[in-house]
């Protein structure tokens, strides 16, 4: 839990080389989602992710989707690996396209089902997390999901998004290229309807 990767976090710092190497071939797992009762099969692909090109990286996430639930579970954590924007929309591509055309079907649908719902709330989720970046899936869902009385819903996209948006603000304001990143908080707090 978080109490030990503060653990390990503190011991990269050791001033034992060993101890210090390992703490950190232990966060660097942790960070993929590599842990002690992963899957044989779902390791070995993850270690091959980390040792990958894009192209590499593509074809595994590609390979991850085809898993099922366990290795869609991994794949915010492997896009929180990749700084890059132009190289996350390359190897999340199939999994965002996905994720796309069910969004599609729930924007399309006057009155969604409550699996519907539920879908598209887990897939706007997802999509956040892959691309936090980019703020046009939460500010088509949310208008959608208040139009629907699903406020509870709504609001907890909002949140998941904004804090999102809150966090790539820091980091930007870091880099000085803050613009962006703030017009993306103020556009999904307008489209969303909140403050």
């Amino acid at each position: 839990g978080r109490a030990s990767q503060s653990a390990l976090e503190t011991a990269c710092h050791s001033p034992d080389p060993e101890v210090a190497m390992r703490a950190k071939e232990l966060l660097a797992n942790i960070r993929l989602g590599i842990l002690p009762d992963t899957p044989p099969e779902l390791r070995a692909l993850l270690e091959q992710y980390r040792g990958g090109d894009v192209q590499q990286r593509r074809a595994i996430v590609e390979g991850l989707t085809e898993k099922g639930e366990v290795g869609w579970q991994v794949l915010p954590l492997l896009a929180n690996n990749e700084p890059s924007l132009e190289n996350r929309a390359i190897i999340f591509q199939t999994p965002l396209e996905q994720l796309g055309e069910h969004l599609r079907v729930f924007l399309a649908s006057a009155e969604p089902n409550p699996e519907l719902v539920r879908q598209a709330v887990h897939d706007t989720e997802l999509w956040t997390q892959l691309v936090p970046e980019d703020i046009s899936v939460p500010s088509l869902v949310i208008p959608k999901l208040d139009k629907l009385g699903k406020r509870a819903e709504a609001d907890r996209l909002f949140h998941a998004a904004l804090g999102l948006q809150q966090k790539q603000a820091a980091v930007k304001q870091a880099d000085d290229a803050t613009a962006e990143a703030q017009n993306n908080l103020a556009w999904l707090c307008a489209v969303a309807h909140r403050e």
